[in-house]
């Protein structure tokens, strides 16, 4: 028998012993079972939440990961956001090798140490902390390491096949845009149907052209845009992209400034689509997840004519075409000179408006209004004013253009004034 194999059968007695003697090398939480310390070696201590910047040597090319404000970049070999998940599972594999069973009077260099098969530094606050590590083991899901000492310990873990296959790209981040959905306050989404353009002031959204935005729906579109993925990266792509089927505009304001986020959407191919990210990489994309961008005015416009469920107000004064009174509200309900004023409110909440294409004309004559207020101050103002086919012109005293409310959402409010 071969000299080399007679070496792994007395490595391999070795750690059968150790594990017989119920020394466990993989630990499986923070509170680990008692062992016996005695028949094991340590090979480092780290903290992972300490860890600020990562370095492998070793495998197809070095790899250096940083961390910066609390998010991970990679450094080498390019220079792109990391996927902080990923980067977090890599720390919690190289914090959990911890020791390792000792394989006394052996040369490190026939157990791959010298020079090490991988280098791994990790640096903290207190320093830098260094991994070296050799070849797997004889036994499935082990590698040889070398100790705080200086000795081969043979480490339990899967952490070389990490080592080995998942370089740059594996922790290159996936994600299109970053951004803090609080924080935007201006997008744009142009397509060859037309430009949708909003924009928040003082907690509202505006629909240039139109008038309020629904808030929720505002808010589906900026998660929809944090959620796209690459499926593959297209390298040394050189943009923009040509006639482009979408572009995607940000605005978002940051301590530092304001700060623009931007993608363009080309083309489809069995690979997918091509989208590019304004400074930054591009690649393929599932068709499914940039659905959200053939958007139009009615998917994200408000649809209720005045804003009570948006604005919660203690009084409304209505003024509609010379049929003036006031509702107050009284604990969960409200009072006013009607017969029912819940059925009032309720009309006035669910009034719709009727979208078009074209430009609502302004206000040239007025018909009334409609004033939302506490008891401090008026929330919110809709101006009614000339009838126009089967509908009436509007627009909120706030903001946003002119708008349509059917004749017979209003007909249902003056109904409701009414004595029986």
């Amino acid at each position: 028998m071969e000299e080399r194999q007679l070496r792994q059968m007395g490595v391999l007695g070795v750690l059968l012993a150790a594990l017989a003697a119920g020394v466990f090398l993989w630990e499986p939480s923070e509170s680990p079972p008692d062992w016996d310390k005695g028949a094991t070696e340590e090979v480092w201590s780290v903290a992972r939440d300490q860890v600020t910047k990562v370095r492998i040597a070793g495998g197809e090319a070095p790899l250096a990961l940083e961390q910066v404000d609390g998010a991970w970049w990679i450094r080498e070999p390019i220079d792109e956001r990391a996927d902080d998940y990923r980067v977090g599972r890599l720390l919690g594999d190289l914090a959990l090798v911890r020791r390792g069973i000792p394989i006394p009077d052996v040369d490190p260099a026939s157990y791959g140490l010298e020079p090490p098969r991988f280098t791994v530094e990790l640096t903290t606050p207190e320093g830098v902390e260094t991994l070296k590590v050799g070849d797997d083991a004889a036994i499935e899901e082990r590698f040889y390491a070398m100790s705080a000492t200086g000795g081969v310990v043979a480490v339990g873990s899967l952490l070389t096949k990490d080592l080995g296959s998942r370089g740059a790209s594996w922790y290159r981040s996936t994600q299109l845009l970053r951004y803090s959905r609080g924080a935007v306050d201006h997008i744009t989404l142009w397509s060859e149907q037309g430009t949708l353009d909003l924009s928040r002031a003082e907690g509202q959204w505006w629909l240039e052209g139109f008038t309020r935005a629904e808030y929720e729906k505002v808010q589906d579109l900026l998660m929809a845009a944090l959620d796209l993925r690459f499926d593959e990266f297209i390298e040394g792509f050189e943009g923009p992209i040509e006639e482009p089927s979408y572009t995607l505009t940000l605005s978002e304001h940051t301590e530092a400034g304001e700060v623009r986020h931007s993608l363009s959407v080309g083309g489809q191919s069995p690979q997918g689509v091509l989208v590019a990210v304004d400074g930054g990489p591009a690649g393929w994309v599932r068709p499914g997840p940039l659905a959200f961008l053939g958007q139009g005015p009615r998917d994200v416009g408000d649809p209720w004519a005045f804003p009570v469920r948006d604005w919660p107000v203690e009084h409304l004064d209505l003024d509609l075409g010379g049929t003036k009174l006031t509702l107050d509200r009284d604990g969960e309900g409200w009072v006013g000179q009607v017969p029912d004023p819940a059925a009032l409110v309720r009309a006035v909440d669910e009034a719709r408006i009727r979208y078009q294409r074209d430009a609502v004309e302004p206000i040239t004559e007025s018909w009334g209004a409609i004033i939302g207020r506490t008891d401090d101050q008026t929330q919110w103002t809709v101006e009614l004013g000339q009838q126009v086919g089967e509908a009436r012109v509007a627009r909120d005293a706030r903001g946003g253009a002119s708008y349509l409310i059917p004749v017979q959402d209003l007909d249902a409010i003056l109904s409701a004034t009414r004595q029986p």
